[in-house]
Order: C-alpha cells, then structure tokens, then sequence
C-alpha cells in the first residue's frame, strides 16, 4: 500500500481518561480483570520459558495464589476487626488481583491447557515447516 513508518522522539501521545474512570471502584475492578486475563496468558509464559508441565505451572500458581490470597484477607481482617485500621488502597487492590487471579486459574485451567497445546502444536509445525523449507 505504499505507507512509510517512522519513528520520531518528537511526537506525543496524550491519554484521556474520562471522568467516569476515575475513581476507586473503576481502579478495582481494572485490578481483577487485568489479573483475570494474566494467567490466560499462563501458556505461552510456560512455552516461551520452555517449560513442559502446563498442569504443574497452573498448580503452583493457584498454590500460591490461595496462599497469599488467604494471608492477605487473614491479615486485612485482623487489621480492620482487632487494630481498628482502615484499609489502605494499594491493599485494596491487591486483594482484588489476587481474587481476579484466583478465579481466572480455577475457571481456567482446561482451557489454558487447550491453550498451551494448540500453540505447541503451532510451533512444532512452523519448525517442520522451515526445516522442510530450508533443505
């Protein structure tokens, strides 16, 4: 089509973000989502470090992510209930990134697996593909 890319330091990029967007419940909300769809991407983090056991990934994550998870809620109640503290909005959102990690991992985890293995079958016929090309 003709068109020329370029880059230049000079231009800007300003980002408006409408007033309706700006307040605690938008932000947490964007913190599960924005986790939520993390762990979609679980396989290709799995493939791209060459690991073998989608199944032993997704386990660790959701360990991990029900520990700290239980922690945190054991900790934000003791908090709130026995020092009488409120909470603070950066703990705010990182329960709600874990409650949208959580979820997505065990609402998941078929299909993240159906994920790592059509995309390792991608990759095993784009190999067969350029080793047959390349002879």
């Amino acid at each position: 089509m003709s068109y020329k890319i370029i880059a230049d330091d000079n231009l800007k990029f300003k980002h408006f973000v409408p007033l309706k967007r700006q307040n605690i419940n938008y932000i947490l909300k964007a913190a599960f989502w924005l986790n939520y769809s993390s762990a979609l991407l679980n396989g290709y983090f799995a493939l791209v470090n060459n690991k073998p056991s989608i199944e032993q990934i997704i386990n660790q994550d959701l360990l991990s992510t029900a520990k700290s998870l239980t922690k945190l809620t054991v900790n934000l109640v003791y908090q709130k209930t026995i020092k009488f503290r409120t909470v603070s909005i950066e703990q705010k959102i990182l329960y709600y990134q874990k409650c949208g990690q959580l979820k997505s991992l065990l609402t998941n985890r078929q299909l993240i697996k159906n994920q790592y293995q059509h995309i390792k079958q991608l990759l095993k016929t784009v190999k067969t593909a350029q080793a047959f090309t390349s002879h």
